[in-house]
């Protein structure tokens, strides 16, 4: 009997859990998460999530660089022209973030209205990566090699960055 008991109690304690897991996803408006192209559904994917504090994140971006890169005072002109021409690339992607729709969860965009946006969203980074690249154009050449050597690796991703860590670094001689 006991055992009986026991068994029941641990299914209903189930039942209890199964059922709080769902009490969220009940929650939610059935129409929030309406796919990758719907505007700031839960979790704030798509592309609200590149339009918040894209100014801080650039600011956080340059800050580590700079000390990655150990700027000298005297090197504090050419970084700052540099500096302001990377904050100045994100315009096209603020702009863009301005003109952004509200969600509507009531009524999400149409595929052919997902699509538009992700064409302006991605037309507004390749003007964004433009501008970084004509910035990092003009302000590489300064650079020492030593500072060249870590700016190669600042943008590379797990397992690159591996890989490009077995590359000889400037002015030392090999290891053999």
């Amino acid at each position: 009997m006991r055992s009986r008991f026991t068994m029941l109690a641990l299914a209903g304690a189930g039942l209890v859990a199964a059922g709080l897991a769902a009490l969220p996803q009940l929650s939610l408006p059935a129409a929030a998460d309406a796919g990758p192209g719907f505007v700031g559904g839960p979790g704030r994917h798509g592309p609200l999530m590149m339009c918040e504090s894209a100014d801080a994140r650039t600011a956080a971006i340059l800050a580590f660089a700079k000390t990655k890169l150990a700027i000298r005072p005297e090197e504090s002109a050419n970084w700052d022209k540099f500096a302001a021409a990377m904050q100045a690339s994100i315009e096209p992607v603020k702009q863009l973030c301005a003109a952004l729709p509200r969600p509507d969860f009531e009524h999400p965009p149409k595929l052919t209205e997902q699509l538009a946006l992700r064409d302006s969203m991605l037309a507004a980074r390749a003007e964004e990566l433009h501008r970084v690249r004509i910035a990092v154009d003009e302000f590489y050449p300064a650079l020492s090699v030593d500072q060249q050597y870590i700016a190669d690796r600042l943008l590379l991703g797990p397992g690159l960055a591996d890989w490009a860590a077995d590359l000889p670094v400037p002015n030392q001689p090999p290891p053999f």
